[in-house]
């Protein structure tokens, strides 16, 4: 015999089944987690880009009236919301690229402070043209974004739902 017994052989085979099971394991484990994580990180970038739109949506309305909103919203729903950025950008900082992650991390930080400036003003008010041409800005910014996560363009999209 090559080992010697039965019981060696034995031994020997029920340990290389063992590893490899283990290792079959690992690696079953390994795909469903990347998978889990891939999930996650598609969910994140649509939540994120729905609300990069309604950020649009807000800016053109703001742009095109010229006066302050009558209202910031709802604690659900704020003007220039930046909820869903929040909840879910550390799931989509573990998978963007960087680069993809420091824009929309600039464009929410810029969200961010133009909402404190409007939020400033008296509803229904003139807003001043300097506000306006950054929220203009801001909506540029924003729609790239939105392109840039989606595909699709904020125009076009614009256009079809006007």
């Amino acid at each position: 015999m090559l080992f010697g017994s039965a019981a060696v052989t034995t031994g020997v085979f029920t340990l290389l089944g063992a590893a490899l099971g283990i290792a079959l394991g690992g690696v079953v484990d390994f795909a469903l987690e990347r998978r889990r994580d891939q999930a996650l990180f598609r969910q994140a970038k649509r939540l994120i880009a729905e609300e990069l739109m309604l950020v649009c949506m807000n800016l053109d309305h703001l742009v095109a009236n010229a006066n302050y909103p009558a209202t910031m919203g709802s604690d659900r729903a704020p003007f220039l919301a930046d909820l869903v950025w929040l909840e879910h950008r550390a799931t989509f900082a573990r998978s963007a690229t960087e680069k993809d992650y420091l824009l929309l991390s600039r464009i929410f930080a810029a969200i961010s402070l133009l909402r404190e400036l409007i939020a400033q003003g008296s509803p229904l008010s003139p807003a001043p043209p300097d506000l306006l041409q950054d929220a203009a800005n801001q909506q540029r910014i924003a729609a790239f974004a939105y392109k840039h996560l989606t595909g699709k363009d904020w125009d076009e999209f614009r256009r079809e739902s006007a």
